[in-house]
């Protein structure tokens, strides 16, 4: 019998009796591919005489768990992999079952205990595959509750939810609980005691629970009605007793900075964190106590000082003010609460309409006596702005009553104002608010907007005036000042012209992203502007202060000229492109800046350096002109005459020849004479490890072959295929450019390939591999049958894993072709023999798809015995496609080459496959 034919009898077998059947079953497992089916079915059709026979037989042994797998990373160090065993599955139905079948108790129990006392042996074993501790754990968990032992509930938490918590949390908080919860109370509150202790891993600052947080967190939404319904007041003392321990072991936990709201904010932190869990759940089952008995847990809560505890009070008080604001109303001076300021604030902003004229007062007096640290040495006038900014946040408190009381609230709140020149608490009742904003500041607001053009510039000079607000965030608020005010702006712009030097990048770049928006602007008069600042501010040339910030605002300043240059949005005439090259010129002669690489990345540190932003705006410039002023293409002479200068006398900067190698197509189509002129300069060998950085430039930033540069440049692509070159991006280009040129036929584009094939250079041949690969309307069948021989050869007798590796990935050429054909059968043989990196099936069964959908069912086949030959075992095929080919294979009458691809899929534990199969074998 085949596998099949075998798997045939296993379910003819299954739906019979055990006793009678047993020992053919037992032949029919002799391997396994068809004990891993017999596993499956038993776990979806479970049978608990079948169950027995195999625990018996050993057919769920532990000793078939599979092992770990041991790998590498990117970085070399070690990674785990985690096979899950089948036989688990069997195990977990027989628990969900046992409500039915009493009888397998005792070997269910006997399982698990083993499993138990295995795991504890091998505790610290990084062998051990920790996927079947879940499924244990879960079988656990679905066992009756009277038959829950220490030892079981001890190995869902020390094993169970030691990976990942998440799957077994959920169970264990949503059906388990509430299970024990009826059945044994005492164990429930043990439960609930683990599910609230604080966990401390290594690394780890923040506590957790031994659950997943968002498993906890549901629990504590959830559970409160429950809980107080099964254990009443006993639960909610517990949950007090708990909190107390907790918080006071880890204080800080229930601080309010680490937990700063006890109701839903944004400023928590997580409000999935255990402490947040844990005081929801005490705020919960407090709410379900008898308020007369409520009050009295409120009453000795109030009184504990920067208590947790006390901030539930005033929470819960806010809650039931009407039942509970007598509490309130004792205390001597609240508002000096240090940890329940938030929870105090609240209470009087939700609550003040319905104070009486009394209550105002005695919040007006707490107000007055507030306790405010003095720092030593702080003068008193200081000292007294800090002490009405802190009074008026509890005036604020008192603002929806504003409008009722002049003299007990809107007159002492004009007064404080009047000290603080206006400044107030933007978030009251917060000690900080955050709000994530770019630039590196975190202050909640602008603190320009809306301010007049020379309130802005008076702030902006004067330092002193900074109070409370660092640099990086003025910055990041002048720039959005622009963006918002550009009106107004624009026709101050002048007075923009002393702008401190740390300002001017930003402002500049406000006008970018106006530009990028395509918003209204009057490009003349910016640019008139522009002028004026790079010719009249003579400190911005001068390098040796603030370098960097000087560096940075050229670079701007030449980025933004681009960026309005050639945007669509703006019908821009000559005379504004002419006033750009003028600043572009201007600012070009006057950088005396240094080039340093900062990432060894020529694309970003060339385009993104002062320079490279000046000659990129040229040539910009240059093509906008032709494109306005119409007819043959030519440059702006002064673009041009710095272009010529610049590569006549052998300019020292590298960010030229980059920047020129860069705009090779565009100057090739505004005077490519000037390129023929000049070549032996362009290509002049350079000092450093970028020796040709203009024939480099051009290739890092053309994806595309451009035909006149080929013939141009072709003496370089010949010398470089035999040259080393450090950048991966350079080299990839280069393999590119040939290919190209080879698949459409350019002169002398055959010495080219030969020469990358004869250079046997492995990283050259990787790259070649990757772009044939790629399909493409160049690609001809004939060509690409040429490399891939002319590559077998080549790698067939190399020793280089990597390029054996790598010409691996040539089996994906078989797609391309539209004839294939025996030999390209043999070159697909040979190919997939070579040294096996991690394979794509899925794409491997696209070229089969390919050969399906012409109709050359004799190919697929072949190619699929080729594929499943020599492939490993466990090499993975997607089921669909597989079942597809294997059915149209059968459709089309080749059965030989059908069968043997049904009988290896399932061997690959594809299953489905039994079906087509067996559709046509039906006797």
């Amino acid at each position: 019998m085949n596998i099949i034919e075998k798997i045939n009898r296993i379910d003819e077998l299954f739906d019979r009796a055990v006793l009678e059947n047993g020992p053919e079953m037992l032949e029919c497992l002799d391997e396994s591919v068809t004990r891993s089916y017999f596993i499956r079915k038993l776990s979806g059709a479970f049978d608990p005489d079948w169950f027995t026979f195999a625990i018996k037989n050993g057919l769920l042994s532990f000793s078939e768990i599979p092992e770990v797998i041991m790998s590498e990373d990117s970085d070399g160090k070690p990674v785990r992999g985690f096979k899950n065993w089948e036989g688990a599955f069997p195990i977990v139905e027989a628990a969900k079952a046992l409500s039915k079948f009493p009888e397998l108790t005792g070997l269910l129990l006997n399982i698990i205990d083993e499993y138990i006392g295995l795991a504890n042996e091998g505790q610290n074993d990084d062998a051990r595959n920790f996927t079947v501790d879940y499924h244990i754990a879960k079988s656990i968990l679905l066992l009756p509750i009277d038959l829950l032992m220490g030892s079981h509930l001890k190995f869902v938490f020390d094993f169970g939810l030691t990976r990942d918590r998440s799957l077994l949390s959920r169970e264990m908080v949503s059906s388990f609980f509430p299970r024990v919860l009826q059945a044994n109370k005492g164990m429930a509150m043990n439960l609930l005691n683990r599910f609230f202790t604080p966990v401390f891993e290594k690394r780890q600052h923040r506590a957790h629970s031994v659950i997943d947080d968002y498993a906890l967190e549901s629990f504590s939404k959830t559970a409160p009605d429950m809980l107080y319904e099964n254990l009443g007041d006993d639960v909610v003392k517990w949950s007090i007793d708990k909190l107390k321990s907790v918080s006071e072991e880890h204080k800080f936990m229930f601080s309010k900075v680490e937990l700063t709201s006890l109701e839903p904010d944004p400023q928590n932190s997580n409000e999935t964190n255990l402490n947040f869990s844990l005081s929801r759940l005490v705020i919960e089952l407090l709410s379900k106590m008898q308020k007369d008995k409520l009050g009295e847990q409120l009453s000795v809560f109030i009184v504990l000082d920067d208590h947790i505890l006390s901030r539930i009070a005033y929470f819960l008080i806010d809650r039931y003010y009407t039942e509970f604001c007598s509490l309130f109303w004792k205390q001597a001076n609240p508002l000096n609460k240090f940890e329940a300021k938030l929870e105090i604030y609240r209470l009087i902003w939700r609550h003040c309409d319905h104070f009486s004229i009394e209550e105002v007062n005695t919040v007006t007096g707490w107000i007055d006596d507030l306790d405010v640290d003095r720092s030593e040495n702080e003068p008193d006038e200081q000292h007294q702005k800090y002490r009405a900014y802190r009074q008026l946040e509890w005036y604020l408190a008192l603002e929806p009553i504003h409008y009722k009381y002049y003299e007990q609230v809107i007159k002492p709140y004009n007064q404080l104002r009047e000290i603080t020149e206006g400044s107030q608490p933007s978030h009251p009742g917060y000690d900080s608010y955050f709000t994530i904003r770019p630039g590196g500041d975190y202050s909640s607001s602008n603190r320009i907007l809306g301010k007049s053009v020379l309130d802005v510039l008076n702030l902006l000079a004067n330092k002193d005036k900074w109070d409370g607000y660092n640099i990086y965030g003025l910055q990041q608020d002048l720039r959005e000042y622009v963006v918002t005010s550009n009106s107004e702006v624009v026709v101050q712009l002048n007075k923009f012209e002393s702008l401190p030097i740390p300002f001017i990048y930003t402002f500049v770049d406000g006008f970018r992203g106006l530009a990028e928006k395509g918003a209204t602007v009057d490009v003349s008069r910016f640019l008139a502007f522009l002028t004026l600042l790079v010719e009249n501010r003579a400190d911005i040339w001068d390098l040796s202060t603030d370098g960097r910030d000087k560096s940075g605002s050229v670079g701007m300043i030449a980025w933004t000229v681009r960026t309005f240059i050639k945007s669509n949005d703006y019908s821009i005439s000559i005379e504004q492109i002419e006033s750009a090259v003028n600043i572009l010129v201007f600012m070009e002669a006057a950088y005396s800046g240094t080039f340093e690489w900062l990432n060894n990345d020529p694309l970003n540190d060339i385009m993104n350096s002062t320079r490279g932003h000046i000659y990129d705006a040229m040539i910009v410039c240059s093509m906008r002109k032709v494109k306005v002023q119409g007819g043959e293409p030519f440059w702006d002479e002064k673009v041009k005459d710095v272009f010529t200068k610049r590569l006549s006398e052998k300019s020292e900067s590298i960010e030229f020849y980059w920047s020129l190698g860069f705009n090779v197509p565009q100057i090739s189509y505004l005077d490519m004479g000037w390129l023929k002129k000049y070549v032996d300069l362009l290509t002049e060998v350079k000092e450093g490890k970028y020796k040709l950085p203009v024939f480099y430039g051009y290739l890092i930033f053309s994806g595309q072959l451009y035909t006149n540069l080929y013939e141009l440049f072709y003496p370089v692509y010949h010398s470089e295929i035999y040259e080393k070159i450090e950048n991966a991006v350079i080299v990839r280009r280069l393999v590119e450019h040939i290919w190209i040129a080879f698949a459409i036929g350019l002169d002398n584009s055959d010495v080219l390939l030969n020469g990358l094939l004869d250079s046997a250079d492995v990283q050259k041949l990787g790259y070649l591999i990757d772009r044939i690969k790629t399909v493409d309307v160049l690609h001809q069948d004939e060509k690409i049958r040429y490399v891939w021989e002319r590559l077998l050869a080549v790698s067939e007798n190399s020793e280089d894993k990597y390029l054996k590796e790598k010409a691996f990935e040539m089996l994906y050429f078989a797609e391309l072709l539209g004839d294939f054909t025996e030999a390209d059968l043999d070159r697909f043989k040979r190919t997939i023999s070579l040294e096996k990196i991690d394979v794509n099936t899925y794409r491997l069964l696209k070229i089969v798809e390919s050969k399906l959908r012409s109709r050359d069912y004799e190919i697929t086949g072949k190619l699929m015995d080729v594929l499943l030959e020599k492939l490993p075992s466990d090499a993975y095929f997607d089921e669909s496609k597989m079942n597809e080919i294997i059915e149209e294979l059968y459709k089309n009458g080749k059965q030989e080459y059908a069968d043997r691809l049904a009988i290896g899929a399932v061997e690959r534990r594809n299953f489905s496959a039994i079906e087509i199969y067996n559709k046509y074998h039906q006797s």
